[in-house]
């Protein structure tokens, strides 16, 4: 949606935060879309996700993305978030700091 420049509120959306995305859709090639993206990015995944991740971003100008890699192994999509998650803490900070910027 952030990328889709005709989508009524697009002018509205401030920031992206996404958890583990990924190319799950086959009627959407996701990577060369998010280059089209005006706003700030914010990636993470778990740390077996990261690699993909990182190839998902290639597009997203530089200026706008911040990735963060856990250190632990962490866990798929904003459940890394959760208190019962190893390195929860870590990853809400990095994620209050993107929403600093």
């Amino acid at each position: 949606i952030a990328a889709d420049t005709t989508f009524k509120y697009h002018d509205q959306i401030k920031a992206v935060a996404s958890f583990s995305p990924g190319e799950y859709l086959r009627e959407v090639e996701l990577t060369p879309l998010l280059g089209s993206i005006e706003c700030p990015v914010f990636l993470t995944a778990a740390k077996n996700e990261m690699e993909a991740v990182k190839a998902l971003s290639v597009n997203i100008p530089k200026d706008k993305l911040t990735i963060y890699e856990p250190e632990t192994e962490s866990i798929h999509g904003s459940r890394a978030l959760w208190t019962s998650t190893d390195g929860f803490k870590a990853c809400r900070q990095a994620l209050e700091s993107f929403y600093k910027l």
